[in-house]
């Protein structure tokens, strides 16, 4: 687990739920801190990462590394989970990465002593450095529960737990569902994703904001990305008709200003081509129906409060356009072994729709 604290204090109390699973012989759980200007709990601070152990015998921590480590470094990540593995081995393993989420692009975990976040290609790399196959991860992040997100993870897990959209004011109820994985070691990692997720959803009874999160197939990962990529093709040829465009642009994207993601089912459902064989009429497109049956393959749980239906897996979709084309993208994508010509038909697709320019 990563963790780096904010004003909000966020960090500290999911460590203190944490705390919470403390004397089963079943269960350990390691964190690492960093990333924050100060820590409201004993067992960190902010001049240094700390490594924070919570097992049969309690909770203790001790100082990680002689000098103080960016958390949106792959090496740290990697580092941290090789030796983990090493001084903890166990029959299950699960991860958990904490910190604020900013989409594909930009990544998650920012670290605001080195203003630095994770990307995707880093996610990547740290997890291919650790050296561990997952039974599952999870993303308390924001904007994560990306198609190009499950290319970082596709060979380090079986099972992925994110949110499209925003996560948990309130993290997630880590005390629920720990206690229950120590109570059963064994317990299949597919209900315990869904655990989670039933957890969040309820921890956040009282928060009347938006809240989603979902658990993903990472098997299907191949599938899905065959059917999208046979679907944006479609998808630009025909937003060239302007209704499909206005359709196309009516989607909301429900992340800030320039996070540059809206949601893949809404996509594949909303726009239609015009056909003009023998009548004129809107019909759906060809490669929507197998997109939307590897979508549902993929996405196994979706639980969402207060926002209505959205799929469960977003997409990226630069409506804001940057003074450097999309060169960011590509060094985004192309190290995750997303093909250069994906990224060619999104910007040529989201071109007539951009509405913003950042220097």
């Amino acid at each position: 687990t990563l963790e780096s604290d904010d004003e909000l204090q966020c960090a500290t109390a999911d460590i203190q739920e944490m705390m919470q699973a403390a004397g089963s012989p079943n269960l350990t759980v390691v964190i690492l801190t960093g990333g924050a200007e100060q820590w409201h709990t004993d067992y960190a601070k902010a001049d240094a990462n700390y490594r924070i152990v919570i097992d049969r015998n309690g909770v203790r921590s001790e100082q990680y590394a002689e000098t103080l480590r960016s958390m949106g470094s792959a090496d740290t990540l990697g580092d941290f989970i090789r030796d983990t593995k090493k001084a903890y081995p166990a029959d299950h393993y699960g991860l958990v990465m904490w910190g604020h989420g900013t989409g594909p692009l930009w990544g998650m975990c920012y670290d605001s002593l080195f203003q630095d976040s994770l990307t995707l290609p880093e996610f990547r790399g740290g997890l291919q450095g650790g050296s561990v196959h997952f039974d599952w991860i999870g993303l308390d992040c924001c904007l994560m529960g990306t198609i190009e997100t499950l290319k970082a993870v596709q060979d380090h897990t079986e099972y992925l737990v994110a949110s499209e959209i925003q996560a948990s004011r309130y993290g997630w109820k880590y005390d629920s569902f720990l206690t229950e994985w120590a109570k059963y070691p064994g317990m299949n990692p597919r209900k315990l994703t869904e655990r989670i997720a039933d957890e969040v959803i309820l921890g956040n009874a009282e928060y009347t904001g938006s809240v989603q999160v979902a658990c993903y197939d990472i098997s299907y990962t191949d599938r899905l990305w065959d059917a999208y990529l046979a679907f944006v093709p479609e998808l630009l040829e025909a937003t060239e008709e302007p209704a499909a465009a206005d359709a196309f642009n009516e989607i909301p994207d429900f992340s800030q200003a320039g996070y540059d993601v809206i949601d893949l089912k809404t996509a594949a459902q909303q726009v239609q081509r015009l056909e003009r064989d023998g009548r004129t009429q809107w019909v759906p497109l060809e490669s929507a129906g197998e997109l939307l049956t590897q979508l549902g393959n993929t996405v196994y749980y979706n639980r969402l409060a207060n926002i209505y239906a959205f799929g469960g897996i977003a997409m990226w979709f630069p409506r804001v356009s940057y003074a450097d084309g999309n060169a960011l993208a590509r060094s985004t994508f192309e190290p995750l072994d997303i093909d250069g010509g994906y990224i060619t038909l999104i910007e040529e697709l989201c071109d007539p729709m951009q509405h913003t320019v950042i220097d």
